[in-house]
């Protein structure tokens, strides 16, 4: 899938009130979108924590963004939290 394609699941899915699901297909999404732009390489397994960081290196400047970003992904994936809206 694309990072569009991403986008797109992510907007159902919040639209559904499945705020869990939402957030790990926008995850997904920047997964992909970093792929698209050649910023990092597609890696099956990389967890959320591993692309926060490795994309932390290749753009600095959003480092501190990208790990609050992924933060919800991991706590959705790892049962501690069942995502929410806002």
């Amino acid at each position: 899938m694309t990072a569009g394609d991403y986008r797109r699941a992510a907007e159902r899915l919040a639209a559904a009130g499945d705020f869990a699901g939402a957030i790990v297909e926008g995850v997904r999404a920047i997964a992909a979108e970093l792929g698209e732009r050649d910023i990092l390489p597609p890696r099956p397994g990389r967890t959320a924590d591993e692309l926060a960081a490795e994309a932390g290196l290749a753009l600095p400047g959003l480092a501190g963004d990208l790990r609050e970003g992924t933060r919800p992904f991991d706590d959705i994936r790892d049962g501690h939290k069942d995502g929410s809206q806002g």
